[in-house]
């Protein structure tokens, strides 16, 4: 059975005006006028900076202009105990100016970026929201895909984030960054200077691993390596790495010496080696040639 009209036409009003589960929740009086003069008296004064860009690129018509301490509307200061940590004020008060304060204790500088972009999301109103991935999660950025161990979350703000500013504020919601993640470190390069020798069965070679450059300067974590290990019959493939390896080792950067193989069958063979780092990440082949000569007679 049909429903009615104008049963259909009520539930077609109660379906319009649902509302859209976003990430923001508007918390705090908003600021007047389009900019909100701060005065940052921590030690992170690249962090902030990179926190205040952040928001002054997202297309929200309301930006962030540093003063002198006695100018500023914001102040920002530390003293939040230890810990990667923040909190500030919420909104706009005529008769105060806004607090932030952030904590001492972040490994990474980029961390603080995170820290103080939140606490400046407070300062313009928007409270916290677990709905979905976003800045402003109560605990950092509980709601978001966690990120592989050679990588770090780059992407400040979310899109949701500044649609809650937009929808304050007004202005146009530009385009985010596209990857939340950038990587710590650069993938490995290939081995470079492979020689082999044949000895008494082993096949030894002398290589070269050049340790990756790093993107974030203060995080100078140790990478462990392997190198993986294909052997060929004959000359070597164009594109050598497919299927289980013969061996994979442990390996160090810098110049060594390591036995690929104990190899007693004669003929031509091709060795393609890689390195591997902890998380996973090969890098390309080398490749050499050694040729094993049949055992001696007895």
């Amino acid at each position: 059975m049909r429903p009615p009209l104008a049963i259909t036409a009520a539930l077609l009003v109660l379906a319009a005006c649902a509302p859209t589960a976003h990430a923001y929740r508007f918390d705090g009086p908003r600021w007047p006028g389009s900019t909100i003069t701060y005065f940052n008296a921590t030690g992170y004064k690249t962090a902030v900076s990179a926190a205040v860009r952040t928001w002054n690129a997202s297309g929200v018509a309301v930006r962030f202009r540093a003063v002198s301490r006695r100018k500023a509307r914001v102040l920002i200061t530390g003293g939040y105990g230890r810990g990667c940590r923040g909190v500030a004020r919420v909104g706009f008060f005529r008769s105060s100016r806004a607090l932030v304060r952030l904590g001492s204790g972040c490994e990474l500088e980029s961390s603080m970026t995170q820290v103080a972009a939140h606490e400046l999301g407070h300062v313009l109103g928007l409270g916290h929201d677990n709905r979905r991935c976003a800045l402003m999660n109560s605990s950092g950025a509980s709601r978001c895909e966690t990120e592989p161990d050679w990588q770090y979350r780059c992407r400040v703000l979310e899109r949701d984030d500044v649609l809650g500013a937009v929808r304050r504020y007004g202005g146009t919601v530009r385009a985010v960054r596209e990857q939340p993640f950038c990587p710590v470190f650069a993938p490995p390069a290939a081995p470079s200077g492979v020689a082999l020798a044949y000895v008494s069965g082993a096949v030894g070679a002398g290589l070269t691993i050049t340790e990756p450059e790093h993107f974030v300067r203060d995080l100078r974590q140790i990478i462990f390596v392997d190198l993986v290990v294909y052997r060929h019959a004959n000359a070597c493939p164009a594109a050598p790495g497919e299927g289980p390896p013969l061996q994979t080792l442990d390996a160090e950067y810098g110049p060594q010496l390591t036995t690929l193989d104990y190899n007693y069958q004669p003929g031509a063979w091709c060795y393609a080696v890689a390195v591997q780092d902890a998380s996973g990440r090969r890098g390309p082949f080398a490749t050499a040639s050694i040729v094993v000569p049949p055992p001696p007679l007895p």
